[in-house]
């Protein structure tokens, strides 16, 4: 085996992998969305109600964590100010 078809069947090899993950993500989702409507009776329209809903909450938090994380930036600089007698 040469070098280049050993390069040329990494790249294949991997490109497989990355396939087989992605495929197997988008199964899962898939399952799992199908298990919430045959067993706990949820709609799609629930499913997608759910999710945004979801998605507002995380950039609420995110925007929260922004906040305190300024205040406290804040609060650490005016410590250190006072502190020096500035």
């Amino acid at each position: 085996m040469t070098p280049d078809d050993s390069e040329a069947s990494q790249v294949h090899l991997y490109n497989a992998e990355t396939k087989a993950t992605i495929w197997s993500i988008a199964d899962t989702d898939y399952t799992g969305n199908q298990l919430e409507r045959e067993i706990y009776g949820i709609t799609l329209n629930d499913q997608k109600q759910l999710m945004q809903e979801f998605s507002i909450c995380i950039i609420e938090y995110e925007d929260w964590c922004d906040v305190i994380s300024i205040q406290m930036c804040h609060k650490t600089i005016q410590q250190y100010v006072i502190n020096f007698g500035i």
